[in-house]
């Protein structure tokens, strides 16, 4: 036993060893690390703005080199590298540096100073940019040995999904590229839905300033307001409020105390938060699909026993985007113009069909087929949430040139000009009867969808099934596997 004993105490001595190696307490140095002044202010619980780039927020950083037990500043600092790296949790500091004899910003998060200590004591600026919620600094040696943190953080805003969302300075792509990032809901509004629930993640809103019913206030966040009775396009959208949570498979919630069981969240849900790691996709493609990696979310139980009336009545306050054939990606600053509407739901109306049939490459690779508008043209893709459209359509002729009334759906951006419309069921397809034979499908929509929701209770077959074609549901069809017409119906 005493063997085991004498073991465990070489093992624990070993073991501090290693951690006087890591941080070099071994001669009892420390260091502190203190935000001196914010914009020239002493340090408080103010709450600052999201800096960017061009309102920088300047911070005075003072780093000691101190005695571990006087806790007083020690002024020798001839063992001690003199290279520091400054880094931040959240957001990226801000450096000027000289490239082809031209000075530019450059962003990153850890940020190398050189040559400032002075009778042990280090004073120096930064500039912070897109950090957000509250922010600590951190100061490594040139080995990467932390050498303190601040003890104090200084407090921003909360991250919204535009500030996630919108390109800036002259970049295109997300600020937040590559970043952890969080967003929760604003306690008094309440302010993040669920668009969409798909079978391999789901779509938010914010729904702050979105008062399609009072176009008077604020409503930048509406892309259509009401005018005159009409929904018209708003002139103050500014876009940039929805984006894309990738969770892999259907996203779900554990209900109860107990986590013993699970929920699969739905269109209409309300988070409290989300977070995870922002890209853009694919990843090699600037102007790519911003979406969440590797995500997280909170919501509370209640929302799970909601009716479907009131998940519904909470999409109703949200206006579908009608865009034009003009807003169609027909060029580069067309497609930076509808990056404002990605992961939104979007309405185009009066188009025509491509080619769609079981050999179009693009439809065996993607499952995609096209619309025109005019020469412009747009992708959609319906096969996991509208496979009924087509496989009626894939099982007759070739439809192509046959006109739709409107296309409905989650907005994509896949890459270039390649943009791609997801319906969110069977009811985002509107067809154009006079150019279609009627298969009943308009007018079992008009019976079973709300808000793009598909509800047909079980007795879908009584008007939306048509197995002949006929024009007659199968459920009220005396001869509902007749073709030829053989069978005569009452």
């Amino acid at each position: 036993m005493k063997y085991i004993f004498f073991i465990a105490i070489i093992f624990t001595l070993l073991s501090c060893e290693k951690i006087q190696k890591v941080y070099d307490f071994s001669d009892e140095r420390t260091f502190r690390v203190e935000i001196v002044k914010v914009e020239g202010n002493d340090l408080s619980d103010k709450v600052y703005p999201i800096p960017t780039l061009a309102n920088a927020l300047k911070v005075k950083l003072k780093v000691s080199l101190m005695d571990f037990e006087k806790k007083e500043v020690m002024p020798d600092t001839s063992n001690l590298s003199d290279t520091l790296t400054i880094s931040v949790g959240k957001g990226s500091i801000a450096q000027k540096i000289t490239a082809g004899g031209e000075e530019e910003i450059f962003l990153d998060r850890n940020l190398k100073v050189e040559g400032l200590f002075n009778e042990g004591v280090a004073e120096f600026e930064i500039y912070l940019v897109d950090s957000s919620g509250k922010v600590y600094i951190t100061v490594e040696d040139e080995e990467n040995n932390i050498l303190g943190t601040s003890d104090k953080g200084i407090f921003f805003e909360g991250l919204t999904i535009r500030d996630i969302q919108e390109p800036r300075e002259g970049k295109e792509m997300s600020p937040y590229y590559y970043n952890y990032i969080r967003v929760k809901k604003d306690e008094l509004k309440n302010n993040l839905l669920v668009l969409y629930a798909s079978g391999s993640g789901m779509y938010v809103i914010d729904m702050e300033n979105v008062n399609i019913n009072y176009p008077e206030l604020d409503n930048s966040g509406a892309c259509m307001i009401k005018r005159n009775g009409k929904m018209v396009r708003n002139p103050n959208f500014e876009g940039y409020n929805t984006v894309y949570i990738y969770s892999r498979n259907a996203p779900y919630n554990f209900v109860g105390s107990l986590d013993i069981s699970f929920e699969f969240i739905k269109s209409g849900h309300r988070l409290n938060w989300f977070a995870g790691n922002l890209v853009e996709f694919p990843p090699s493609v600037s102007n790519g699909m911003t979406e969440l990696s590797f995500p997280t979310w909170g919501l509370d139980d209640s929302e799970f026993y909601l009716g479907q009336e009131l998940l519904d009545y909470r999409l109703g306050l949200i206006p579908v985007c009608e865009l034009e054939d003009t807003d169609f990606p027909s060029s580069e600053e067309k497609i930076k113009d509808l990056e404002k509407f990605e992961s939104n739901v979007v309405r185009v109306r009066d188009v025509v069909m491509g080619d769609f049939s079981p050999d179009d490459k693009e439809y065996k690779r993607f499952h995609q087929w096209e619309i025109f508008s005019g020469s412009k043209k747009m992708s959609v893709s319906s096969s996991s949430s509208a496979g009924e459209f087509d496989r009626i359509f894939l099982e007759n002729d070739n439809f192509s040139g046959k006109s739709l009334a409107s296309v409905t759906g989650i907005l994509h951006h896949v890459y270039g000009e390649v943009w791609v419309i997801y319906p969110r069921s069977r009811c985002d397809i509107e067809i154009e009867q006079e150019s279609i034979a009627d298969i009943n499908w308009n007018e079992c929509n008009k019976k079973y969808c709300k808000h793009g929701n598909f509800d047909p209770a079980g007795n879908d077959d009584e008007i939306c099934n048509d197995t002949d074609g006929d024009g007659v549901g199968d459920g009220q069809d005396d001869c509902p596997a007749d073709p030829e017409n053989n069978c005569k119906e009452d």
